[in-house]
């Protein structure tokens, strides 16, 4: 898997392990993170044939980030360069993190790290683990990564009641929700602040 920039630029992420003997072969790559992804960055695979003397290239995918952005993606995808006249598919599975999501696990991972190790024949005491301070982010800063993150696609804004007063308006909303989770997949992003009624059934 490789980080495709909007400039352009290539980069690699990782590699899956090789499996021996197999043409159809299933990988079970355990989740990676890809860090450096930006709006605008797809997301590039390739799939290679392993060989003593040298390996063979099978094709490749590109993911686009409005196909896994903000709501993921798990769908096969048809390998391009495959060669003439063979049709070949990469079934893969990504998820997309929030920035709030992202900052717990950079913050989980700093804890993990700061934590001290006490060596086996440490007598037992009490001890305070230090407290890692999480960054303070201006509202003006929040405002401005939230806006790379969504990226330049159309911003559509859900508001409504907190209370349905109909019993057939909870299904329209939710009816509704899927007809155009489908329709402007990739074309716009749908924004809710998850309060009860309205939003909270739309988002889900």
């Amino acid at each position: 898997c490789s980080l495709k920039k909007a400039s352009g630029e290539l980069k690699e992420v990782f590699r899956t392990a090789v499996v021996d003997n197999d043409c159809d072969p299933t990988w079970d790559h355990p989740e990676q993170d890809v860090d450096g992804w930006e709006a605008g960055d797809s997301l590039e695979f390739q799939v290679w044939d392993k060989d003593l003397k040298s390996d063979d290239f099978l094709g490749r995918a590109e993911l686009a980030t409005g196909a896994f952005f903000p709501g993921g993606f798990s769908e096969p995808l048809m390998l391009q360069d495959a060669g003439k006249g063979i049709t070949a598919v990469l079934h893969l599975a990504v998820a997309a993190m929030s920035p709030q999501d992202v900052l717990k696990k950079q913050n989980a991972a700093a804890r993990a790290k700061a934590a001290p190790k006490k060596a086996a024949d440490e007598p037992k005491s009490a001890a305070v683990a230090p407290q890692v301070q999480e960054p303070y982010e201006s509202p003006q800063d929040a405002v401005r990564r939230l806006a790379a993150t969504l990226g330049k696609l159309p911003k559509v804004c859900v508001v409504g009641g907190r209370k349905f007063e109909d019993a057939n308006s909870a299904p329209l909303v939710a009816a509704l929700a899927e007809r155009l989770s489908k329709t402007l997949k990739g074309k716009a992003c749908l924004l809710t602040g998850g309060l009860d009624g309205v939003q909270r059934t739309f988002a889900e």
